[in-house]
């Protein structure tokens, strides 16, 4: 099923169109704006989701696996970023009016986890969020044994991420908070409060800041 400015067409098994590459009985929705805005869609898989009625330019979707979703709400805006997912039942969402610099990665592996991005989030250029590693790492030899499972990563309300910053899995950035410029997030960020460095640490409490630009 493909709805392009909500108007809706049949559901196919194997679709190639332009930038989009659907193999698989898959859902894409979206506003007319976002489908003719150079953006590149693969899924590979089926009853997997990607919806959208924010704007989104340049920007890349891969999608590997089944019963997976993307979801970019209302008055959200995505600047020449990637959103990947490979695995099954996993989730990336982008709650209202949250915005996204270019060149910024978010990757979901494995099952059942999610990246989710709360209301009013500001997040920079070139931010890496990662709920995996990607590639599995075994213990004596035993692939039985892998010791690096992948996580979920949740990023509260009005939270603002610095260019470069890196944010990995199994971590909560509660509401408020701000990264630091090319930071490393590997543990949870407390509400109202500055992190910086590798690995991020508090530096300031009790903050809050707004989107409109500096004056003083």
């Amino acid at each position: 099923m493909f709805i392009l400015g909500f108007s809706i067409s049949k559901r196919y098994p194997f679709v190639h169109l332009g930038n989009w590459h659907i193999d698989g009985r898959n859902t894409i929705r979206m506003k007319w704006k976002f489908g003719n805005r150079h953006n590149k869609i693969v899924v590979r898989g089926h009853n997997n989701i990607i919806e959208s009625i924010g704007k989104v330019y340049e920007s890349t979707f891969r999608v590997i696996g089944d019963n997976n979703k993307i979801n970019i709400l209302h008055n959200c805006k995505i600047l020449d970023s990637s959103f990947v997912i490979i695995g099954n039942q996993c989730n990336i969402t982008f709650q209202e009016k949250s915005t996204c610099g270019h060149g910024c990665w978010f990757v979901v592996m494995g099952n059942g986890h999610h990246i989710s991005i709360g209301q009013d989030t500001m997040i920079s250029d070139d931010v890496d969020i990662w709920a995996s590693d990607s590639h599995a790492i075994f213990k004596d030899g035993n692939e039985a044994d892998v010791i690096n499972l992948s996580g979920d990563i949740d990023i509260g309300a009005h939270v603002w991420i610095g260019k470069k910053s890196v944010v990995l899995k199994n971590v909560r950035i509660n509401e408020n908070a701000i990264v630091g410029i090319a930071s490393v997030v590997t543990k949870d960020v407390p509400a109202n409060c500055i992190v910086v460095g590798n690995p991020a640490h508090v530096v300031n409490v009790g903050i809050n800041w707004e989107r409109s630009h500096i004056k003083v």
